[in-house]
């Protein structure tokens, strides 16, 4: 009796242990991060938490069907610096390999430490490695750029704009001097070159051809539009760029929160949106076109007397513009949502956990009673693996 008591309990105890470990091991809560889509996952690098730029990396499983309230987040591999404010894109030629450039970097155990030896990092996302980019003709007067938009076309060519120079002495006190020019690394052949430009307001939008390396404007039409900064900006498939979020100049609303862009015929537009499950107005945060969806992550909630970040995912489907709570993936069946997100959460790991430690427990003892009966050894080891692209010759700069 003794004997099936102490299994009995050690079951017990793992299943808490399991139980606290998962329930650790969720993103805390940041803004200023950067994020990538690679295949199916979501990364999310680094960002700014509890006044700390963090190495951290998470990504969100997009392969199934979720709950947008327990999103499939997981931890990858850590950086081996801590960022924030930095920007991002995936290699079309290998459509594994994610360059991160500039940011305020710091030492990922001293975030009042500078620390800028390389501008571009290379995220091998097959081998979950980092390494600095080998660069030809780097222009040193890019260094410690950060707040920059980086975008990459079908070629390979990753074309970098605007961004501040910071001379970080700590996280509260930063010198900024803010640039208007553009940037472009070759990523087929690692080199580096420098074009300059100008830029204006959101009723101007500039174009710059990818082939040729020219410049051209483009005046819009339609809805009015606050200009804005701290904002997000996505390019559809069916041609529309999404803006989101962001704050004045003044550190207030914008309004509209959401706004559209056709690139087709250059004219902005309200959507109407329903205001269920709408999420708060955000600056610092992050969006990605998955399919159907945009996906909006973290970031700092802008109407509050103390700035405060979050660890949110939130989810708009643009085919109606509805803010949903559950992302259907591949077209499998929706989740049900729980009454109590968190209650419910925990029930299901403890179910869970349970389950997988009995039968963990009870694989230990078959193999030991094998062992002992045929005086075998047998070892297993289970391991676990850890852009849009512009299809035209153009992409767009929003200069708000």
């Amino acid at each position: 009796m003794n004997l099936i008591q102490s299994i009995f309990n050690f079951f017990l105890t793992l299943s808490f242990v399991n139980l606290f470990v998962i329930c650790d091991d969720v993103p805390s809560p940041r803004d200023a991060q950067t994020s990538s889509l690679v295949n199916n996952k979501l990364y999310f690098f680094g960002g700014s938490s509890v006044d700390n730029f963090t190495n951290h990396v998470w990504y969100l499983d997009l392969s199934n069907s979720f709950n947008v309230s327990v999103p499939p987040l997981y931890k990858g591999q850590e950086m081996l610096f801590a960022v924030s404010f930095a920007s991002s894109c995936v290699s079309p030629i290998d459509n594994s390999s994610v360059f991160l450039i500039g940011g305020n970097m710091s030492l990922a155990d001293n975030a009042s430490v500078p620390f800028y030896p390389f501008e571009v990092y290379i995220f091998d996302s097959k081998m979950s490695y980092w390494r600095p980019a080998n660069i030809i003709g780097y222009n040193n007067s890019y260094t410690a750029r950060y707040s920059m938009q980086a975008v990459i076309d079908n070629d390979g060519k990753i074309f970098m704009f605007g961004g501040g120079d910071s001379n970080v002495t700590n996280v509260n006190i930063t010198k900024n001097a803010w640039y208007n020019d553009m940037h472009m690394l070759d990523t087929t052949t690692m080199k580096w070159s420098t074009l300059l430009l100008c830029c204006f307001d959101i009723k101007m939008v500039r174009l710059f051809n990818t082939k040729s390396f020219t410049w051209s404007n483009k005046q819009t039409i339609g809805a009015s539009i606050d200009n804005r900064g701290r904002h997000t900006a996505v390019l559809t498939q069916n041609g529309s760029i999404i803006i989101y979020g962001g704050s004045t100049i003044n550190i207030t609303q914008v309004s509209p929160n959401l706004a559209v862009l056709d690139i087709n015929t250059w004219e902005w537009s309200i959507p109407n949106i329903s205001q269920k499950n709408v999420p708060p107005s955000l600056v610092y945060h992050s969006a990605t076109i998955f399919g159907n969806y945009m996906i909006v992550s973290f970031g700092q909630i802008l109407l509050q007397l103390s700035p405060a970040t979050i660890s949110y995912i939130y989810i708009l489907d643009i085919r109606n513009y509805t803010w949903v709570t559950v992302a259907t993936i591949n077209n499998l069946e929706a989740i049900p949502i729980p009454t109590n997100p968190s209650s419910s959460t925990y029930t299901l790991i403890i179910v869970v956990t349970s389950f997988v430690g009995i039968i963990l427990i009870g694989s230990v003892i078959t193999g030991i009673f094998i062992y002992k009966k045929r005086q075998e050894h047998r070892h297993s080891i289970a391991t676990h693996g850890t852009l849009l692209k512009f299809e035209n010759l153009k992409f767009v700069i929003i200069c708000i």
